[in-house]
This record gives structure tokens, C-alpha cells and sequence, in this order.
């Protein structure tokens, strides 16, 4: 579940970060505090954990899996537990390999899959991340933190439909994310600019959490906007 949330929150960042720039608070004040709350939170939730080398323990663990590959090359078990080590270290370089030698081994491995699209998302390559959710979908369903992920892609393609889609998906799976929620009021905020449905998502996130301070900071422009644009009318 940490490991979701981790890769969620990453995800978001991008998210918020394009929509701070000119879709939602265009030249506001707020938009500065909402950063500045954004990044607190992904400080907390992400930043953490950077480490790029492995410790002492890791290494000798490392050593005992890789001689247990030699032994046994056609063996997914210690390639994954190998990879799933590098990658904890953010050595995505070692880690890749170790994973699709585990794919090319046992295809209907679908955490391989997860690990793919993590990988081909660090390096930009967005639609291949998403082709990669599909194929691991393909193999068992997704849990919703998972398919709010792939909303979150979509929205990194400014594919704002597909992104409302899969947050749908994601809130119906797990109807207290209120994460998801607030994820889909940006997408339609994307889409159809300020609008009742955006409001009410931003509400149902703020009731399950009401200390979700960019819910409610954005909710709050939402509404200042729908009352200026009735006011001209």
C-alpha cells in the first residue's frame, strides 16, 4: 500500500504542478500557497527515500542472490528479489534488467509489469507506462491506487477524457480515496474549466478528508470563478 501511495503521490506532483501553471489559479495569489503546500506534502510522502547505492546489507544480499543466479539462470525468484533490492535503492538502471529477464521468464508476472511502467514513467516515456498498466491489467485487475496511477498518466498526455475515466474507476474501487476524487475535478477542470461537477468532487474529497488542504484551497477558487463568471452573465 506505501509503494501505491509513493508512486501515486509522484504522480500527482506532475499533475498539479502542470495545472498550478495556468489552468487553475492563473495569475493568483493562491496558486502560490497551493504549491507551497504540494510540495510540503510530497517532501513528507515522497523525498525520503533517494538513496542511489546500496548499503552493506544490501550488497552482501545482492552477492548471495547473484551467485544464486549464476546457479540458476532460468529462476524468476532470485532475479526478482535482486531487482526489487536495486530498486529500492533507486538503482533503476540494475533494476529494469533484473525485472524483464523476469518477464521474458514468466510473462503472467504482473507486478513485472508494474515495475515496467514505474521505470518507463522516471524516464518519460508515458504511453509505453501506460501500455505497460494495460498488460499488467490484462493479467488480474488493478487495485485502485493503480488505476488512479494510470489516470494520473493520461493526464500527463493532457488525454483528459481517458484520465476522468480511470479516476471513475479508481473512486468506484475505493470509494474513501479521496485523492481520486480531488484527481478527477482536476481533469475535468482540465477539460470543462470551472463547473458543478468539479465542485462536487472537490466536496465528496474534502468530507472524507477534511484536512486535505489543496482540495479546499482549490475548492474555494472553483467557486470564487463560478461567481464572478455568473456575475458577468
Amino acid at each position: 500500500m506505501l509503494l501505491s501511495v509513493t508512486i501515486y503521490v509522484r504522480a500527482t506532483r506532475k499533475r498539479w504542478a502542470r495545472t498550478l501553471k495556468g489552468v487553475i489559479l492563473k495569475k493568483s495569489r493562491m496558486c502560490w500557497v497551493v504549491c507551497a503546500l504540494f510540495l510540503m506534502q510530497f517532501l513528507v510522502l515522497v523525498a525520503p527515500s533517494l538513496a542511489q547505492s546500496l548499503d552493506a546489507a544490501q550488497q552482501q544480499e545482492v552477492d548471495a542472490l547473484t551467485k544464486q543466479i549464476e546457479a540458476n539462470p532460468n529462476d524468476p525468484g532470485p532475479l526478482s528479489k535482486r531487482g526489487f533490492i536495486f530498486k529500492t535503492a533507486k538503482i533503476w538502471e540494475k533494476a529494469a534488467p533484473d525485472f524483464e529477464r523476469c518477464l521474458v521468464l514468466n510473462p503472467q508476472w504482473q507486478q513485472g509489469y508494474i515495475f515496467r511502467a514505474e521505470y518507463l514513467e522516471k524516464h518519460g516515456r508515458v504511453k509505453e507506462a501506460i501500455s505497460a498498466l494495460d498488460k499488467a491489467e490484462a493479467i488480474e485487475p488493478l487495485p485502485a491506487m493503480k488505476v488512479a496511477w494510470r489516470g494520473d498518466l493520461f493526464v500527463t498526455l493532457k488525454e483528459y477524457k481517458p484520465a476522468i475515466a480511470e479516476f471513475s474507476k479508481a473512486v468506484a474501487l475505493s470509494p474513501d480515496d479521496y485523492r481520486a476524487y480531488a484527481a478527477r475535478a482536476g481533469a475535468k477542470l482540465s477539460l470543462y474549466g470551472p463547473c458543478e461537477d468539479v465542485v462536487k468532487d472537490l466536496e465528496k474529497s474534502i468530507a472524507i478528508n477534511p484536512s486535505y488542504k489543496i482540495a479546499s484551497l482549490l475548492l474555494e477558487d472553483v467557486r470564487q470563478r463560478l461567481k464572478s463568471e455568473n456575475s458577468i452573465k
